[in-house]
């Protein structure tokens, strides 16, 4: 291998190297600012079809990230066994609000309560086919 050669593999590696440390370098940025949000005011995320499925696995992975819920399904018992567990495992706030929004009349709800309470930071609207 040629002397010039080896410095641009040298140069490649260091570049490589850097490009690793920038991404962890945002990534714990990102971590630290979530974190100061989190503890300056608790965000509150609000997630729809949130009774089962991947509407289930994200109001559990938000949970487990510090955000308060407002649980948004058909199913208000299903949803309030989910309130009682978040809270227990996690130390959230869940708010239930049963809802079919199929129907013009609980969507009607919902905008009601989004508008009233200016409180939902991060929507996941997960609901529907």
């Amino acid at each position: 291998m040629s002397k010039k050669t080896g410095w641009i593999i040298a140069g490649l590696a260091a570049g490589v190297a850097w490009i690793g440390v920038s991404r962890q370098r945002r990534a714990q940025n990102a971590n630290r600012w979530q974190t100061h949000l989190l503890k300056a005011g608790r965000l509150k995320a609000a997630v729809t079809g949130a009774s089962s499925g991947i509407g289930e696995a994200y109001a559990r992975s938000l949970a487990a990230q510090g955000y308060d819920l407002v649980l948004i399904a058909r199913r208000a018992e299903r949803l309030r066994q989910q309130a009682a567990v978040y809270e227990s495992q996690y130390g959230v706030q869940v708010e239930v609000f049963p809802a079919d929004l199929s129907t013009d009349a609980d969507i009607a709800r919902l905008e009601q309560r989004i508008a009233a309470g200016q409180d939902i930071d991060f929507l996941v609207n997960n609901a529907g086919y």
